[in-house]
């Protein structure tokens, strides 16, 4: 009678044992799944902390009591392994629950980057000009063109690029009528030659706001767009960052 209640008291611990791991092996797979999933779209390696804490832990008073008095070493040993392989289990998980903590956590900083960075067409049309080195329409001359010549009908609406605050709204020079807004860490978009301006300086914008409409103001030989992006007062090619 009392083999048989020993063989009970080992075989459900065995089960308990057995499911416990099952489940905890099925979280830690989806929570992995997950952040490895997040880890490539943001670009992202974070090291997992369990390989400093899987030497814890220890055999279980419980367990202990039980194989040491009741069973056989191979039986002791074999829920001893068990115990063993379900600390390591659950000290991953909680690894993996907390990297995944800071991934979300990163992820909504870089959200809140990444709608302050331009990255869509400021308006509908086509490339007259690219940035770079181009024969002057004007003077026939070499000159550097800081930014895009975008062509559409007079008009047509201009939005901004990202969010940010408009640091000027007016006429300057041969830009014609311009929009500046400021996107913060060093970053500016340009919007040249409006047929109107919709915004004022200290405005906040989100991207896809209407800031104007095309025009031919300024220092220009038909209705386009000239868009600059300004990163740490240079200026670069906005085609590198549309996404659209």
């Amino acid at each position: 009678e009392k083999l048989v209640q020993q063989e009970a008291e080992m075989k459900a611990q065995v089960d308990f044992f057995a499911c416990r791991i099952d489940d905890l092996t099925d979280q830690l797979t989806e929570i992995k799944e997950s952040n490895a999933k997040i880890k490539v779209l943001a670009n992202l390696n974070v090291h997992s902390g369990s390989s400093l804490r899987q030497g814890l832990g220890g055999p279980d008073p419980a367990v202990a009591a039980l194989t040491t008095d009741s069973l056989d070493a191979a039986r002791s040993q074999a829920i001893e392994n068990m115990h063993r392989d379900l600390q390591v289990l659950e000290l991953r998980l909680v690894d993996e629950q907390q990297q995944s903590n800071l991934l979300q956590d990163y992820l909504e900083e870089q959200k809140a980057v990444l709608n302050f960075t331009p990255s869509i067409r400021p308006v509908r049309g086509w490339i007259s000009s690219g940035f770079g080195y181009r024969r002057s329409p004007f003077t026939g001359k070499r000159e550097f063109h800081r930014g895009l010549d975008i062509v559409n009908r007079k008009g047509s609406p201009v939005v901004a690029t990202a969010d940010g605050r408009v640091k000027f709204a007016g006429h300057n020079g041969g830009y014609g009528n311009l929009v500046v807004v400021d996107h913060g860490m060093g970053v500016e978009t340009k919007y040249g030659h409006l047929y109107r301006i919709e915004v004022k300086v200290g405005d906040k914008v989100i991207r896809g706001q209407e800031i104007g409409a095309l025009g031919n103001t300024g220092r220009s030989t038909g209705p386009h767009l000239h868009y600059e992006i300004v990163v740490s007062k240079h200026a670069v090619d906005p085609r590198r960052y549309f996404i659209d």
